[in-house]
Formats: C-alpha cells, sequence, structure tokens
C-alpha cells in the first residue's frame, strides 16, 4: 500500500526512533499530512505494540475522555483497560498515584507506548494538567506520543529545557518530489516528470492530497488546476461509489467501527460488500489488528458526512444514528450509545435501556447530558416508561438537584394517586418507591426518613428497583453522625435511633449499608471519650461491611478505628489502618474509593491533618477545591472543615476566619451540629490568633454548649495543640465543671500526640517546591541560579526561602541546612 512503502523514509523513522528516548514526543502537522500513518508503520517495522487512544470530535469533560481512553486501551489490552475504567479521572493525588504505580509496574517488565491522536479535539485544561504530571513524573520506560494538527496547551518550553519533550513537526512530513515519484512508481502508474512536480506542486507536501491527485491523474490522464480536496475526493474516490452513496454515507458518523458493529447496521453481505470495496480502491481506511476495528481518515470522514451524510433523507438519518446507538449500548459503550440514540430522537430505547441497573452509570461519567436527554423527552414517554424515570428522580434527589427532582416527585406523586397515568405496573409498586424516593428529601431528619423507610418497605415487601450496586448511603461523608445530629441533647438519641432502624434502608437498599449501625455506635462513643467501646463497635462494622462488600460502612468504621487509635497516641497503627483499606480492595472497587462519591479522600485528609502528615495532603484541599469535587453536597461542608484545619495548621488566621463565616451559613440549612462545633472551634482559634483571648471566647462558648449537652469530648479535644489555651482561659472565668475538667484532660492529652506527630514530621512539612529548593540550597547555588534551575523568578525564590526560613525556625542559609539536617536525622532514628 501507499502509505507502507512512502511512509518508511529514513527522515521520518529517524525523527521517530529519536523519539523514544523522551518521555514525551509531539507529531504536529495539519490533517493530511500522514501523521498517524507514519506512526502506524514506523511501529510495525519496530515490531512494538502501542496503546492507541485518538479523539473523535472536541470533548471538555475529562471524565468522558478518561472513559473513551479506557475503552479504547481495553480492545488491547483487557485488564488494563477494565483497571483505568474503573480507577475514573484520576482528579485527585491519590488517583493520580495510582495510574502511575500501575504504569510503574508494568514498564519494570516492558516498555509502554501511549499514543494520543487528534489532540487538537482535546478542550479539557483538566486532561492537559494530567498529561503533563503524567510526563514530569518521568516513569522509566514510558512514552507518549501526541499527534495534533495544533500545538497542544503544554508547557511545552519548559518540558523541552527539562529534557522531557522532543518536537516532530509538519517539515518532517512534507514530500519531496522524490518521494511522490516513488508513489506513481509503487502504484505502477506510469507518469513523466513534468506530472511529478505538478503533483508535487499542487499538493504542497500533502500525502493525503498527492494521493488524490495520483487517483486523477491514473482516471484522467490529467492533473488539472488547483482543486479544493473536497472536489477532489469527490471527482476521483466517489466515482467509484456512486452505487453505494446511501450505504457508505454511514461511514460519515463512524469514527471507528468493527464488522460486527457495521453488519448490525448493514446486514453482514453489505458491510462485507462495503468493506472490500473500499479497501481494493484504496480509500484512506485502515484496520487495526490489535483491537480488530477499522478507522477512517478525518478528511475522507469530514467529506462523507458532510457532503454525502447530509444529504440523507431525515428519516434514513435517523435509521443510522439509532442502530448506530443500539450496537453501542449493547456493547457497553453506554455514553456514545445514548447520544447516538438522542440524535435518533429514539427516546424510548433511551429509556428501555435506563432500565437496566449496568446502565446507570451514565448518571455519574455525565449527569449533565442526562439531565438534557430526560429533559427534552415528552412527559408522556417518561410515564410509560416508570423504572427509568423513577431511577432518574432517584438520581436528582439523592445527589444532583433535591428541589428539582422533588418538585418531579410531587407531580409524579399527584397524578398516580388521581390514577391520571396509565402504565404497566407489572413487577414495579409505584406506591412504595415513590415513598422510598421521599425517604431521600428528607434529609438529616431521621424521624421523617426511617418513618417512610418503614412505610416503603411495607408497600414492596423487598428491595426498591430504583437502587444502585454502589449507592453511598452516606452521601460521601465518613462520618454517620456528622450528617444526622441536628438537635442539641439528642447525640444519644440520635444515633440509638439510626442503630434501631437503619434495618429498613439496608432491606430497601439490598443490604446496602450494612454495618452502618455498627459504625453509628463507634462514632458515639469515640466522640464521648470511650475508645474501648468505639473500637469494638468499628471492628463490628469493617467485618459485617467486609463480607459485601459496603464501602461507607467499611470506610467509615475504619477511620473511626484510625481515630481511635491516635487518641491511644498509636500514629503508625492509624496510619496503617487506612492503607490498609486500599491494600486489600480490588480492581473492580478502586473506582468506589477514588470516586468523588467516596468518603475515602476525605477521610485520608482529615487523618493527614490529624497526625501531622500536611507534605501528601491533596491538591485539592490545599487548593480549597475540595467541595468541588464532591458529589454530594451533604458531604461538602466536611471539606470546608478540612479546608479549615488545613488554614489552621498554615496559620492563615485571617483567612480562617472568613472561611468560619461561610461555614456557619452553610450548616445552618441543615442546623448540622457536628458542623458547628467544628465551625466555632476554629473561629475561636483563628480570633484568638488575630485579637484576643476574650474576643475568642464569643464563639468558643457556643461550641461549648453543644457539646456540654451531649458530652462531647474527643472533636473537640483533637484540637489540642490550638485548644488547650482557650480552654484554660474559659476555665478561669467561668469556673471548673466535671466536664471541663475531662475536655481539658484529653485535649492536653490529644496536644502531647500532636507534638509528636509535628516533630516526627517535621522535615516533611516543607512543600515539594520548598524541598526542590532546600536541595539546590545545599549546593550553595544562588536565588538567580536557583530559579533558572527551576525556571521560576527570583522573586519566586525569596518568597519559598522565606516560607522556608519560618518552618524551620531558621536566620539564614546556613541556619537553614543545619536546622533541617539535624531534624531530618532525628526523624530517621525515629522512624528507624
Amino acid at each position: 500500500m501507499l502509505e507502507k512503502n512512502l511512509l518508511q523514509r529514513k527522515n521520518i523513522s529517524k525523527a521517530l526512533a529519536n523519539a523514544l528516548d523522551y518521555p514525551l514526543t509531539l507529531l504536529i502537522a495539519p490533517m493530511g499530512y500522514g501523521k498517524t500513518t507514519a506512526t502506524i508503520e514506523f511501529f510495525k517495522t519496530a515490531d512494538k505494540t502501542p496503546y492507541w487512544f485518538h479523539f473523535e470530535a472536541d470533548e471538555h469533560s475529562p471524565k468522558f475522555i478518561w472513559d473513551t481512553f479506557s475503552r479504547q486501551i481495553k480492545m488491547i489490552d483487557e485488564a488494563l483497560g477494565e483497571l483505568f475504567r474503573n480507577l475514573g479521572f484520576p482528579f485527585l493525588t491519590p488517583q493520580r498515584n495510582e495510574v502511575f504505580s500501575i504504569l510503574q509496574a508494568i514498564t519494570k517488565t516492558k516498555p509502554i507506548h501511549i499514543i494520543i491522536d487528534d489532540y487538537q479535539f482535546n478542550k479539557s485544561t483538566t486532561f492537559d494538567e494530567f498529561i503533563e504530571l503524567l510526563v514530569r513524573a518521568d516513569i522509566y520506560n514510558l512514552h507518549l506520543l501526541i499527534l495534533s494538527r495544533s500545538m497542544p496547551n503544554l508547557k511545552i518550553e519548559e518540558l523541552k529545557l527539562k529534557n522531557k519533550c522532543c518536537c516532530i513537526t509538519q517539515k518532517s512530513f512534507l514530500l519531496s518530489s522524490a518521494d511522490v515519484g516513488k508513489l506513481f512508481r509503487i502504484n505502477h502508474i506510469p507518469a513523466g516528470k513534468d506530472i511529478i512536480l505538478k503533483v508535487h506542486e499542487q499538493a504542497e507536501g500533502w500525502i493525503s492530497v498527492a494521493l488524490l491527485l495520483m487517483h486523477k491523474y491514473q482516471e484522467t490522464g490529467q492533473v488539472g488546476s488547483v482543486e479544493p480536496i473536497e472536489t477532489l475526493i469527490e471527482s476521483t474516490l466517489m466515482t467509484k461509489h456512486q452505487n453505494e452513496l446511501e450505504i457508505i454515507a454511514l461511514l460519515g458518523i463512524l469514527d471507528s467501527f468493527s464488522m460486527s458493529q457495521l453488519a448490525s447496521i448493514l446486514g453482514q453481505n453489505t458491510a462485507a460488500l462495503l468493506i472490500n470495496k473500499l479497501q481494493k480502491t484504496g480509500t484512506f481506511l485502515r484496520y487495526h489488528s490489535e483491537s480488530k476495528r477499522y478507522t477512517i481518515h478525518h478528511i475522507f470522514q469530514t467529506y462523507l458526512y458532510e457532503y454525502e451524510f447530509q444529504r440523507l433523507p431525515q428519516a434514513l438519518q435517523r435509521t443510522y444514528y439509532a442502530k448506530t446507538g443500539l450496537w453501542l449500548v449493547e456493547n457497553n459503550f453506554i455514553i456514545e450509545g445514548i447520544k447516538c440514540l438522542t440524535k435518533a430522537e429514539e427516546y424510548v430505547q433511551i429509556l428501555k435501556a435506563f432500565e437496566k441497573g449496568s446502565i446507570r452509570k451514565m448518571y455519574d461519567h455525565d449527569p449533565d447530558a442526562i439531565i438534557h436527554i430526560m429533559e427534552q423527552m415528552p412527559q408522556k414517554l417518561k410515564f410509560e416508561h416508570l423504572l427509568a424515570y423513577l431511577c432518574y428522580l432517584h438520581f436528582l434527589i439523592s445527589s444532583h438537584d433535591i428541589p428539582h427532582g422533588a418538585r418531579l416527585l410531587h407531580e409524579l406523586d399527584a397524578k398516580v394517586k388521581n390514577d391520571e397515568i396509565n402504565f404497566d405496573c407489572t413487577g414495579l409498586k409505584i406506591e412504595g418507591e415513590i415513598e422510598f424516593l421521599k425517604s431521600l428529601m428528607a434529609y438529616n431528619d431521621i424521624e421523617t426518613i426511617f418513618a417512610r423507610q418503614k412505610k416503603a418497605y411495607a408497600i414492596l415487601g423487598g428491595s426498591s428497583k430504583t437502587t444502585k450496586l454502589d449507592k453511598m448511603p452516606c452521601s460521601g461523608s465518613f462520618s454517620v453522625l456528622y450528617l444526622y445530629y441536628k438537635q442539641e441533647n439528642t447525640f444519644k438519641q440520635t444515633a440509638e435511633s439510626i442503630q434501631d432502624n437503619i434495618k429498613y434502608y439496608e432491606l430497601l437498599a439490598n443490604r446496602k449499608g450494612t454495618g452502618l449501625k455498627y459504625a453509628v455506635m463507634a462514632e458515639y462513643f469515640l466522640e464521648i471519650g470511650h475508645i474501648e467501646q468505639a473500637e469494638l463497635y468499628a471492628q463490628k462494622a469493617i467485618i459485617k461491611a467486609e463480607k459485601l462488600p459496603q464501602f461507607d460502612a467499611l470506610i467509615c468504621g475504619t477511620f473511626t478505628l484510625s481515630r481511635c487509635a491516635i487518641a491511644k497516641g498509636q500514629i503508625d497503627k492509624a496510619n496503617e489502618l487506612m492503607n490498609r483499606l486500599t491494600a486489600e480492595r480490588s480492581p473492580k472497587t478502586t473506582s468506589l474509593f477514588y470516586s468523588s462519591r467516596s468518603p475515602y479522600f476525605l477521610a485520608m485528609d482529615a487523618l493527614r491533618l490529624k497526625t501531622g502528615q500536611f507534605e501528601v495532603l491533596s491538591e485539592p484541599l490545599k487548593n480549597n477545591e475540595l467541595s468541588a469535587h464532591l458529589f454530594f453536597f451533604q458531604s461538602k461542608g466536611l471539606g470546608f472543615i478540612l479546608y479549615g484545619q488545613y488554614l489552621l495548621h498554615e496559620g492563615k488566621y485571617i483567612e480562617l476566619e472568613l472561611l468560619c463565616e461561610e461555614m456557619n451559613t452553610l450548616f445552618s440549612e441543615f442546623n448540622n451540629l457536628m458542623g458547628y462545633i467544628h465551625a466555632y472551634i476554629l473561629e475561636a482559634i483563628a480570633m484568638a490568633q488575630i485579637y484576643n483571648l476574650n474576643q475568642a471566647m464569643i464563639p468558643f462558648k457556643k461550641a461549648i454548649a453543644i457539646c456540654k449537652g451531649d458530652h462531647i469530648i474527643t472533636s473537640f479535644a483533637e484540637y489540642g495543640i490550638w485548644i488547650c489555651p482557650l480552654l484554660e482561659h474559659f476555665i478561669t472565668i467561668e469556673g471548673e465543671t466535671p466536664f471541663l475538667k475531662e475536655l481539658l484532660l484529653k485535649s492536653l492529652q490529644y496536644a502531647e500526640i500532636l507534638k509528636k506527630c509535628r516533630h516526627q514530621n517535621m522535615p516533611l512539612r516543607l512543600t515539594s517546591r520548598e524541598l526542590e529548593i532546600m536541595a539546590l540550597l545545599k549546593t550553595g547555588k544562588s536565588n538567580i541560579q536557583m530559579g533558572t534551575e527551576l525556571f521560576i523568578s527570583e522573586s519566586a525564590v525569596k518568597k519559598l526561602l522565606s516560607s522556608i526560613y519560618s518552618k524551620l525556625g531558621a536566620k539564614n542559609r546556613t541556619q537553614a541546612i543545619k536546622l533541617y539536617n539535624d531534624q531530618l536525622e532525628e526523624y530517621t532514628d525515629m522512624r528507624s
């Protein structure tokens, strides 16, 4: 074939071979210059099998990009593709580290070449940032090749300076007149020098245009004047397909396809004849043996879509979209399939698809698209497919838009009660399903929640059909009581009510929530300072949860057990417990740990804050982006609390005081008392630092009032280092009581534990950039030299040095180096 002979030119092969010396290589050239073919042929010749990923159209969602990437990887390496798909897009540091670890494990035994084609369609800055981080990770034997028509939005020059990137531009792909001559010869088309020069001149370096001009010369004996590429395609390739224009037009909506997919749309014989003819006529069709799929060159596909598919009757267009969508859905390409069915206006098929539990994952992958699709459907159709509609309402109410979901549910409820809806109720007890959804609307009102769930179970007699396998009953929180404690002097009553009544949720949700009745009692006993009982219940929660597994209970129980270990001064055990949680998970459950629906990453940041591991806090937390990553609105308050604790550790008291104002507003919506306790404590500490202890007593008294009535000790005492002076001052003013005496004793114990944590982690309190500065400082480099080395300004270096001096208690460079080395030595001795 043309591409195989032509694109094995020495200069291109050499450039691609050199590219393997870099973590990242960019192949930048306009469409039609042969980037993709050159890369394919190079890897074939080198006998290497790359992981190939290509963008199919403009895409802004990193979740969708990752899902597509995982699916395409799965065609070559099923295990790896499934692992990446379960992991989900790595928004957070733990997820990224997981991806890097997976790749590092593979590259120990073989090189990995990842090719990303048509990168110009990527519109996600988040995906750009991930690619940069992957390149900077400098994983041995990992090579990324990005093929793009334009320069990607990456820090290319910086990566080049660090020898992590090289560029192959369109100059390397330009056809010479000798190449054009070779093109004619290998296709056995006689041509004089003047024809070859004319083709070379008109092609302007494009191999695609040169190929079309060659076909035109073969057909007509003339090259003719300069023509648009669309005209060339029409006058050459399409003349050979005049009898099947309606069939070939289908390829305008298929960027890639398998023979079985094409056969499901056109029929086996028609599909086979079309492929055979396309291959014989040398059209831009390529077969990938690893994935067993065909791809069409974008030039040809764009022509087919704009000039052939768009000319088809609307009815035939919808038929093609419908058949394509059905095949994609049936073969687990859910998002792509639903989008095709939407274009076909096949709403009944979409609703039938959403009645299948496995397909409901699209709610998490692309919730905005789901809302858009469902809202444009005729209401009558939704009422005719009530299971799909109820699942949609479950999604809205539990995690996305409670007010809108509530309005739709009340509307449905009224119509059902008034017999205004005719529906097939076979196997669906609509009144029970509606009652269950009403219970989910009563967020943190446990009396209403359990009364409605009890009623729903009496109607259904079993589990609801709207629940999902990975439904999170704790709504992304690592604390059950955080969600439901809303009235003073009812802390124990709230815990016991959950313990007694959560069985109805478990029954309705097919045992989801198993273990939470123990987890909630573990939290209760921990908060009132009964550590041994808390440990017992936490262990019961973990044992029960591991059998399903039930992730909320597992994470809540493990986090409580870790807090118990901290209370005993067993810092290493606390870390080991949480780390074991991820080490023992299965690949299929990875996404549930790292998902923005999971309390896992919140719990990990909370543990790091409690044990002074500031250097490994997640980037979203340090950048105040944690709440934005949280899927459930119910857990967003935890994001605020953790960010407040981070500001406290950083000594940013003014920012902390302002944040507490936002927190109080947020917690007032549901009268979240655990949230108020943290907000008042943080505000008091900030005010003590900014103003004085007397002013700090205003919020401090509010925190004491809540805790005293319910004997809440631990959440208060865990602020030991900062809270002790305030407690002592408060006792001086108000007098000592048994509760305050116990609270001060516990706070002093935690203060000692936290001091030990800070001492152990002192060398690691420096940020990654500060550690880079510290390393250069030891070599004796000047500020200017350090800035040049790290590609930052001299003023930025000075700011970093100032921060290092402050953290280490140093006054100059020499002292900073000595203090850092001394503390590092102490830390190493202690850890060993």
